[in-house]
């Protein structure tokens, strides 16, 4: 329970800092290698803020991994 507390904690309003990212999707038992990390924060909208859209980056997540099992 502790650690679902810690993952909602650090996203607001659907929203994460993209220096927890890496360590958000980890706790949602998403890993994510440092090259794909890299292309989904290329194709991200980032504010202002440095925050970006939880549901966009799973979205790009779901996208990469199409396009790799396409290759």
């Amino acid at each position: 329970f502790q650690n679902a507390l810690k993952i909602f904690c650090r996203i607001k309003s659907g929203r994460v800092a993209t220096d927890e990212l890496a360590a958000v999707l980890d706790s949602m038992d998403i890993p994510v290698i440092p090259e794909t990390f890299q292309e989904v924060i290329k194709h991200a909208s980032i504010d202002s803020n440095h925050m970006v859209d939880i549901r966009d980056i799973l979205f790009i997540l779901d996208e990469l991994q199409h396009q790799y099992e396409d290759f």
